[in-house]
C-alpha cells in the first residue's frame, strides 16, 4: 500500500516538473534565452529594490507596496524586450556564437561527403559540398574539399583554380600562416606548373 502511494506521488511530481518545463519551454524554446532573461530579472529587480528604497525613504510609502507596483509593469516590460532583441541580439549579449548552431546544421552533409568520398562519387561530394555552402557561402572546409576533388580526382584544372581563387577572396589574398590561405595558394602555384607549356627534352 505504502509502495503505491510513494509510486503515485513520484508519478505526481514527475508530472509537476514535466509541466513546468513545458510551460517554460513554451516562453523560453530556448535556454540561453532563459538565462539572459533571468540575468536582465535580477539586475533590474536588484536596481528597482534600491530605487523603491530610496523613494520610500523621501516619500514615506512602505518600500514593498512601491516593489509591488514595480514588479508588474518591470516583469512585462523585460518579457518584452527580450523578444524584441531576438536571438541573434540575445546571442551578441551572451557572447555566443551562430557557429555551434551551424555545425550542427553542416555536419549530417560532412558525413554525407566522407561516404560519398568512399565510394568515389566525386560528383555526388561535390553536389554535398555545394549545398554546405549554398548554407554557409564562406565555409572554408567545404570550399577547400571541393578545390582538392576538382583538382586531383576530376582533374578539372578550371574550376578547381576558380575554387582555390574562393577560398582566397575569403581570407585575403595577402600571405598569411592560415591553413586555407596556404592550401590554396599550393594548389594554384601545383595547376599553374600543369598547364605551363613544358620545355622540349634535348
Amino acid at each position: 500500500m505504502e509502495g503505491n502511494e510513494q509510486k503515485n506521488g513520484s508519478s505526481l511530481l514527475g508530472k509537476i516538473k514535466k509541466g513546468g518545463r513545458e510551460f517554460v519551454s513554451l516562453f523560453f524554446p530556448r535556454r540561453e534565452k532563459l538565462y539572459f532573461y533571468l540575468t536582465l530579472q535580477a539586475f533590474v529587480t536588484g536596481s528597482a529594490i534600491a530605487i523603491s528604497i530610496i523613494i520610500g525613504a523621501l516619500t514615506g510609502v512602505p518600500t514593498f507596496i512601491l516593489l509591488i507596483i514595480f514588479s508588474f509593469p518591470i516583469g512585462f516590460l523585460l518579457f518584452l524586450l527580450v523578444e524584441l532583441i531576438g536571438e541573434h541580439g540575445i546571442n551578441l549579449a551572451l557572447g555566443f556564437s551562430s557557429t555551434p548552431d551551424t555545425k550542427t546544421l553542416l555536419s549530417p552533409y560532412y558525413d554525407k561527403v566522407k561516404m560519398a568520398l568512399r565510394e568515389e562519387k566525386y560528383e555526388i561530394a561535390i553536389g554535398f559540398l555545394e549545398k554546405i555552402i549554398e548554407m554557409a557561402p564562406k565555409e572554408l572546409p567545404a570550399h577547400l574539399e571541393m578545390a582538392k576533388i576538382y583538382h586531383y580526382k576530376l582533374k578539372d584544372y578550371t574550376k578547381a583554380l576558380e575554387r582555390y581563387k574562393k577560398i582566397l577572396n575569403i581570407v585575403g589574398w595577402d600571405e598569411k600562416p592560415d591553413l586555407f590561405y596556404i592550401e590554396a595558394k599550393k594548389g594554384i602555384a601545383e595547376i599553374t606548373k600543369e598547364l605551363s607549356p613544358r620545355e622540349p627534352e634535348a
